[in-house]
């Protein structure tokens, strides 16, 4: 499957976007081999929350904070070091304009797919205390208007 969006930093780490996560390399002139050992997969479900800063005059960083990750992403210098950071930038200017173009695409691309997750991952929670409830009923632990009223509540969130 080809990739939706391809950015390569100067330093050589790759990012390429798809439609239900990105991948993540390490920087530097590696072999297949190597470079397959090197990969990061994060999916969008995994996705709590994203950083983005665009290059300009100087380097830009796309962060992936990740589910159960407590770590927070490193600073800008050791960025190439994280596996959740993509660090960008070009040696001239002009070369950071169009490179600042795509990112800011795949910030919104991205942004709007982790959303997206967020959104359906909110609808199941409703729907799984919804269900909880009903059992709650079924078993006459709780009345029909108790239980028409935390409908109400959880649907009205």
């Amino acid at each position: 499957m080809e990739p939706i969006y391809k950015a390569t930093s100067v330093q050589g780490q790759t990012l390429l976007v798809y439609e239900d996560g990105v991948i993540l390399t390490s920087r530097g002139n590696k072999s297949m081999e190597e470079l397959s050992a090197d990969l990061r997969s994060i999916y969008y479900s995994e996705l709590i929350s994203m950083k983005f800063k665009n290059c300009g005059w100087f380097p830009g960083s796309l962060e992936f904070n990740v589910k159960g990750s407590e770590k927070r992403l490193a600073s800008l210098s050791a960025g190439t070091s994280s596996e959740t950071k993509f660090a960008f930038g070009n040696a001239s200017l002009y070369d950071n304009k169009t490179l600042a173009t795509l990112m800011e695409k795949i910030h919104v691309y991205i942004q709007l797919r982790i959303d997206e997750y967020q959104v359906q991952n909110q609808v199941a929670s409703v729907a799984d205390e919804i269900l909880k409830f009903k059992y709650l009923l079924d078993q006459g632990i709780l009345n029909k208007e108790e239980f028409d009223k935390k409908k109400k509540e959880l649907l009205n969130q």
